[in-house]
């Protein structure tokens, strides 16, 4: 029997990362310097929110892009 060696990694949340993978992914390519470092802040902040306190405002963590970014995908 073959045994497969697994190696995992956890790194730590980088904002911007995630914000940029989100755009990729709905295909949003575009980050004016101003508006992407506004909204780069809205997000650390909510991200440094607990989940209760992100559950009041009515999002779960990984719907913080999205939240942040609604005017311009809804």
């Amino acid at each position: 029997m073959a045994r497969h060696d697994l190696s995992i990694q956890f790194t730590p949340r980088n904002p911007a990362r995630l914000l940029d993978r989100f755009l990729a992914e709905v295909g949003q390519g575009f980050n004016a310097y101003p508006d992407r470092q506004r909204r780069l802040q809205d997000i650390a902040e909510l991200e440094a929110l607990n989940d209760a306190e992100l559950a009041q405002i009515g999002i779960a963590r990984v719907d913080i892009p999205a939240f942040v970014y609604r005017d311009l995908l809804g």
